[in-house]
C-alpha cells in the first residue's frame, strides 16, 4: 500500500499557558475521603463530576447505557451435566433484568448516591429496582500528579494532587454467577472497567490430595469446585 496524497485540514491551536501551573489551586490536598458529601451532582440522570459530564440510564437488556454488551461463556468440562453448558449471559437473562438491590456500606461505600431502575415487567408493568446503580468517588491512594521546585532562589515549592476517581456501580446475577460491573471516571479524562464474576459446583474432594485425575477446574473449598471457564465480554459506550 502506498499513500499518494494527504490532505489534514484540521488546525489545532497552541495550548496556552493557563491551567499548567503544577501547583495545587490554593495549595490545597483533595484528600477528603472522610467527607460523607460527595463532590458531584446528580439531577435528571445526568451526572456532572470534575469535567465529566454524562447520562446514567437502566436498560433490562444491558443494565447501564455504558456496559457489557455481551457475554459468551464457555465452560471447559466434558461430563454430560457441563459439557453443553455455553451462555450469552446478556442476550438470554439480560443485565439489568438480573440486577439486584445495591447494599450500602457492602456492594458501596458509605459516600455513595443511588439511581433506582425501572424497566417494564413481564405483565407489562413498571418493575422497580432500587438502588441498582451507585455512584461514589473513589480514594485509591495513588498520585495524580506531585511536583517539587527546587530552582527558586531561597525558596523550596511542593506541590501534589491524590488521584481520585469517580465510580459507577451495579451488580447482576445470573445464575451461580454475580457479576459487579464498574465504569471508573478519572479527572484525566480517561475510564477504566471493572467486572468480578465467580461460580462454583459441588465436588466429592475435600483436599487437593484426593484429585488424582483431571477434574477440569480448582478446589476452592471442600467439596467446592471452581470449573474451568472463559468470559468473553463485549463493552459497548455510547459517546453521544
Amino acid at each position: 500500500m502506498k499513500i499518494t496524497m494527504y490532505t489534514d485540514r484540521f488546525i489545532a491551536p497552541l495550548p496556552k499557558a493557563e491551567g499548567t501551573d503544577f501547583q495545587t489551586p490554593n495549595g490545597k490536598s483533595n484528600y477528603d475521603h472522610c467527607n460523607k458529601t460527595s463532590g458531584f451532582s446528580i439531577k435528571d440522570h445526568k451526572v456532572k463530576w470534575a469535567n465529566w459530564v454524562f447520562h446514567v440510564g437502566f436498560k433490562a437488556r444491558a443494565g447501564m447505557r455504558a456496559c457489557v454488551y455481551e457475554t459468551f461463556v464457555p465452560y471447559m468440562d466434558p461430563p454430560n451435566e457441563w459439557y453443553f453448558r455455553t451462555f450469552m449471559d446478556i442476550g438470554e437473562f439480560g443485565f439489568g433484568r438480573s440486577a439486584d438491590a445495591l447494599q450500602p456500606l457492602i456492594d458501596c461505600p458509605g459516600n455513595a448516591e443511588y439511581v433506582d431502575g425501572f424497566m417494564a415487567g413481564a405483565d407489562g408493568e413498571v418493575q422497580k429496582v432500587p438502588r441498582a446503580i451507585c455512584i461514589f468517588e473513589l480514594y485509591s491512594g495513588d498520585i495524580t500528579m506531585r511536583h517539587t521546585e527546587i530552582n527558586v532562589p531561597s525558596k523550596l515549592i511542593r506541590s501534589g494532587q491524590q488521584e481520585k476517581t469517580l465510580v459507577v456501580r451495579m451488580e447482576a446475577t445470573v445464575g451461580n454467577y454475580d457479576y459487579v460491573l464498574d465504569w471508573e471516571f478519572k479527572q484525566s479524562g480517561t475510564t477504566k472497567v471493572g467486572l468480578m464474576s465467580l461460580e462454583v459446583k459441588a465436588t466429592s474432594y475435600t483436599n487437593a490430595d484426593q484429585m488424582t485425575e483431571n477434574v477440569h477446574g480448582m478446589l476452592v473449598s471442600k467439596n467446592t469446585l471452581a470449573v474451568n471457564h472463559d468470559h468473553f465480554l463485549t463493552y459497548y459506550l455510547d459517546l453521544q
